[in-house]
């Protein structure tokens, strides 16, 4: 049987409350979901400097050098920030009953595009916990690096902020995402449904399928 685009069209506009009410559906509850059921998520950031100091404890010239050392530093000081020993203490140190392995997978550090700068992420279902656990990275990290790197010290530029609003689950980013995948499945069994179905239901079924004239037809009585 050859399929024509024509009859595509056709089967979809024949669906075409049914292909929307299952959209909207979909939508409606992948919302729902993502606001009742998924925990919401939110991120506490800081932005930190790495500096060096001399031996003496003075601050070195600003030079290509001590820049590039510093650059390379910031990964060794998120190794030591991320350490098992240091996030004991700022467990400790926030008042809250997280182990270390716990806060770890709560944190999130990186440089900033390659420069002498890194930020410290937080994100957990609780804004307060988010804050507070940020607060005694930054708080405590000039002490922890100074003492695994006497010539290393960091400067906070950017204290622990809390986003406004949630940065997980995207609600949106899941309703549409869920509603389209519905609409192209939904328009997909309408077309197939229609297009396999060779059944005569009239007249032009006749003379579009095997193209053949139709002599006469028998009316149906009541």
């Amino acid at each position: 049987m050859e399929f024509k685009l024509k009859d595509i069209f056709s089967a979809i506009i024949k669906k075409w409350f049914i292909i929307l009410l299952c959209t909207l559906l979909s939508g409606a509850v992948s919302f729902t979901l993502s606001k009742l059921l998924i925990k919401q998520q939110y991120t506490a950031t800081s932005l930190v400097y790495v500096d060096l100091l001399s031996t003496t404890g003075a601050q070195n010239q600003v030079t290509n050098s001590g820049i590039d050392a510093a650059e390379k530093l910031v990964s060794t000081y998120i190794v030591i920030l991320q350490s098992d020993s240091f996030l004991e203490k700022v467990s400790e140190d926030c008042g809250l009953t997280y182990s270390a392995s716990q806060i770890k997978g709560m944190v999130t550090m990186g440089s900033k595009d390659g420069t002498q700068i890194f930020s410290v992420k937080v994100t957990t279902d609780n804004n307060q916990e988010a804050l507070a656990i940020a607060q005694s990275i930054t708080k405590l990290s000039k002490n922890a690096i100074e003492e695994a790197i006497p010539a290393g010290s960091v400067k906070i530029i950017d204290r622990p902020r809390v986003t406004p609003a949630s940065s997980l689950p995207a609600v949106l980013k899941n309703t549409l995402i869920s509603a389209f995948a519905a609409l192209i499945l939904v328009a997909l069994i309408a077309i197939l449904g229609d297009l396999l179905d060779n059944r005569i239901k009239s007249e032009e079924d006749i003379e579009s399928h095997y193209n053949i004239p139709v002599l006469g037809s028998v009316p149906s009585i009541k």
